[in-house]
């Protein structure tokens, strides 16, 4: 990508002024200066916009106009507005069409960029948010991504028929008086690693420390149909079989109506705080659901206070969107004015300090900047309503959700980066709407796979739920597995919300696989057709995760090596694997080192509950993480054949490929006594 040109054009004392310039040459029009600042960086160059406004000016728009050669071959990454729209590579004649009528009268563009951004649906004219990227393959791309939101939306808008893209700030009610850094890109190339590394790591704000979390939500079975009875009912079912979740959250449904969150519905007859404490005592922490920016019409706070609704111009309240759970369409809420800021720091002391709330997540984001305000643009808004929340919540742990992704950067833990999964794989209704942030399963995991490189970087990735029940449910059980591995491999926040006391042995078996939940370090990912190939390493293991997210059976090779996998056991590699639609697979790659694990059937990453493996003579020591909480067998590589006295039990040794020599473990699964071997390292 070159940048050749800019352009703004802006309203001073008046009158509309057009400034174009080349790129790199400072220039000036009336009432305002342009000055450019372009470095080398590591794998390629930063670049720097400043407007230098001499009095206060209207800015209408604002772009760079670049060359960027698009081979056909090629796949363009974008990302999506907020956390729920669809983020994937398109190829270059793709294209992104305009939502039907029928959903704009539902006001579905509401949730995403359609009410502010020129859909037309040509081939080719692609567009995404604070960053992009363009590659042939995935081990070498070219990225150009924003460094700061603040001022306003970045967007990457591709003519790729002509070889062209445009850098555009959404500017609307954007004002400027003095100096105004309006862009600040950074232009690299390179392999996806070293590019997202350097991109992140010159960001203003550093991610915040996270660590791998697993919990429950009350949202997708019980959804708004919650009490108190129901929330300790499903705590019970946990704490009662000992799963050692994380977090355990009460979702949307507890408040009486979308904005009166200090208003508790008659089925929670002894408030909040007695929930807090019952999660607390079961050794979990405690999440509370709330949308701070929104409220509906039956709300206390929509009749009481109707200075607090954000107004358009001719003061009318501005709609955020449509649910049917709620009492249909649902309103925005001025972030700038002083009383509702006040009510909003008194709802987040209340459910942080005297109700004891560990975690809030705070969902429709997006709504606090659906109108320019006080001559700040959209993202400008947005940038100034995350930091208002990151401040409100503290210490405390925070999730982010339906959120202009840039404007979460830095100011959240966790971070939802797709669209709200469903009982079902896909939701036809809404895909013939082109609704793109759509409720479906396979929209969320295309996010899922395009985003996983935020994983840590930005913040750490919720992923949304797995769904493992067969009740209440239209998956297959190879969609169910395929939901639960992905999100474990790319989320750094792995959710369920099933009634686990209505599991069967299979569906308990497995959700006690994902235990401990591990952090791991994505080394390569490809994704074509619906086909998904993932190298991942969880400390000094390696695997190959495969996934066929498309509705025909499909052949795909696995790398030379030798391999374990719970569905197949011990296989060589370089031979194709057969996965049905919708099926997945996970690969150990067995290692060289004796001894060393070699296979399991306790984990989903197999071998990654292994603590610690200890050989000396023919006695093996195997211990398990303190969080494996599975049952099944490890197999130990040996460097000799031979009877081994394995955890004080005598076992012949067995070779299971040509050259593997293993000795397999047992573990019942029934105590985590020296016996069993389990440990608390993590």
């Amino acid at each position: 990508m070159e940048i050749e040109r800019f352009v703004v054009v802006y309203g001073v004392d008046g009158k509309s002024c057009r400034l174009e310039t080349p790129v790199g040459e400072d220039a000036s029009g009336p009432g305002l200066r342009v000055v450019f600042d372009r470095r080398p960086a590591v794998g390629g160059f930063r670049l720097r916009v400043e407007l230098n406004a001499m009095a206060a000016i209207d800015i209408e728009e604002c772009r760079l106009e670049a060359a960027c050669p698009i081979d056909p071959s090629d796949r363009i990454f974008c990302n999506g507005f907020q956390s729920w729209t669809d983020s994937r590579s398109f190829l270059p004649h793709e294209t992104m069409p305009k939502l039907r009528v029928v959903g704009r009268a539902l006001r579905l563009h509401r949730f995403g960029d359609a009410h502010f951004f020129p859909y037309d649906g040509r081939p080719g004219r692609l567009h995404g948010h604070t960053y992009a990227w363009v590659g042939r393959d995935k081990e070498h791309i070219s990225l150009a991504g924003s460094l700061n939101e603040s001022n306003g939306y970045t967007l990457f808008v591709f003519h790729a028929g002509q070889g062209g893209v445009n850098v555009e700030k959404d500017c609307q009610g954007m004002r400027i008086a003095g100096r105004c850094r309006v862009f600040d890109l950074l232009l690299l190339s390179g392999p996806p690693g070293q590019v997202f590394d350097r991109y992140f790591g010159l960001m203003d704000r550093a991610c915040p420390p996270g660590k791998p979390r697993s919990g429950w939500t009350s949202w997708y079975l019980h959804y708004t149909k919650i009490s108190e009875k129901v929330i300790l009912e499903n705590l019970a079912a946990f704490s009662s079989r000992q799963i050692p979740l994380d977090l355990f959250q009460i979702d949307d449904g507890f408040q009486k109506a979308v904005g009166d969150w200090l208003v508790i519905k008659p089925t929670f007859p002894r408030g909040m705080a007695p929930l807090a404490t019952a999660i607390h005592d079961a050794g979990y922490s405690a999440g509370l659901w709330l949308a701070p920016f929104v409220c509906e019409k039956r709300s206390e706070l929509f009749a009481r206070h109707p200075d607090w609704l954000l107004c358009d111009a001719d003061g009318q309240p501005v709609p955020a969107g449509w649910n049917p759970t709620w009492s249909g369409t649902f309103y925005a809420l001025d972030l700038y004015n002083p009383q509702f800021r006040e009510y909003l720091k008194e709802v987040f002391a209340t459910v942080l300090n005297c109700w004891g709330f560990d975690m809030v997540k705070l969902d429709f984001l997006y709504a606090a900047a659906m109108t320019p305000r006080k001559g700040r643009s959209r993202g400008g808004v947005m940038g100034d309503a995350m930091a208002f929340l990151s401040q409100s919540v503290g210490d405390r742990l925070l999730l982010g959700c339906g959120v202009p992704l840039g404007a979460a950067f830095g100011q959240v833990d966790y971070c939802r980066i797709g669209a709200d999964v469903a009982p079902v794989w896909e939701d036809h209704r809404l895909r013939w709407l082109r609704y793109r942030e759509r409720v479906s399963t396979v929209n969320s995991l295309t996010s899922t796979i395009g985003r996983h490189h935020l994983d840590g970087r930005a913040f750490g990735n919720d992923p949304d739920v797995f769904i493992l029940r067969s009740h209440d449910n239209r998956m297959s059980a190879d969609q169910r597995h395929t939901l639960f591995l992905i999100n474990n491999l790319f989320g750094s926040l792995v959710f369920t919300s099933d009634d686990i006391s209505r599991y069967g042995e299979v569906q308990m078996a497995l959700l006690l696989s994902m235990f401990p939940v591990r952090a791991k370090k994505i080394l390569k990912v490809t994704e074509d057709r619906g086909i998904l190939a993932a190298v991942v390493r969880i400390g000094d293991l390696g695997y190959r995760v495969l996934a066929n997210l498309s509705e025909e059976p499909c052949s795909v090779f696995l790398d030379p090596g030798q391999y374990f996998t719970t569905t197949e056991g011990f296989v060589q590699g370089d031979a194709p694997v057969l996965l049905n639609p919708f099926a997945s697979r996970c690969y150990l790659k067995i290692g060289d080192r004796t001894p060393g694990v070699a296979g399991s059937t306790i984990h989903l990453f197999p071998g990654s509950e292994v603590a610690a493996v200890a050989l000396k003579g023919d006695r093996i020591d195997v211990r398990l993480h303190e969080r494996a909480c599975g049952k099944g067998t490890v197999w130990v590589r040996v460097p000799t054949p031979g009877p081994y006295l394995s955890n004080g039990v005598l076992v012949d040794s067995i070779a299971v490929l040509p050259g593997v020599e293993t000795v397999a473990v047992a573990f019942t699964g029934e105590d985590n006594g020296p016996q069993n071997g389990r440990d608390d390292s993590r």
